[in-house]
């Protein structure tokens, strides 16, 4: 129902390593149930036509042309006024990431995508900083999804 939009701005949920420290066996919708509260429209990703683009300043940030809409929403590049007010329900849509997953896949992470040397410390620093944050909450909306990923996964690995 956006396709007439130039933008649609979704929440995301941050998702945290639920005290794993080696990769589990399962899926990871299955194996991370708990997240870092924002409120809705705070923390946001966006999802954009190109070519109603003008200028972008960012990848979280997005200039687009004067006649653009977000979210069925008029939205005019000059006035200011911030995107977290034009996010889409997140009954609707929301995306979750999985940041960090187990200490185990972040640190792989870290030296996987790391353009300097890696630091073993640094996993640690950061996974204080994620843990301190707030305290997390449980999050099981997206398991209402199981069975189906489960049946569509074993006809294609039939």
């Amino acid at each position: 129902g956006f396709e007439e939009n130039s933008a649609v701005g979704v929440t995301s949920y941050t998702f945290d390593h639920c005290g794993h420290s080696q990769k589990p066996a399962g899926l990871v919708i299955e194996n991370y149930l708990t997240r870092y509260p924002v409120k809705e429209k705070e923390n946001f990703k966006s999802i954009v036509q190109p070519g109603t683009v003008c200028k972008v300043s960012n990848a979280h940030w997005f200039h687009l042309e004067p006649a653009a809409r977000i979210n069925g929403r008029a939205y005019k590049t000059s006035s200011g006024r911030s995107r977290r007010a034009i996010c889409v329900s997140t009954e609707l849509l929301r995306i979750h990431h999985y940041y960090t997953k187990s200490t185990e896949e972040y640190a792989i992470k870290l030296a996987r995508g790391s353009t300097r040397a890696f630091d073993p410390n640094q996993v640690k620093r950061m996974m204080r900083k994620i843990r301190d944050r707030k305290m997390p909450v449980e999050d099981t909306s997206i398991l209402q999804l199981l069975p189906e990923l489960k049946r569509v996964m074993s006809k294609q690995l039939a």
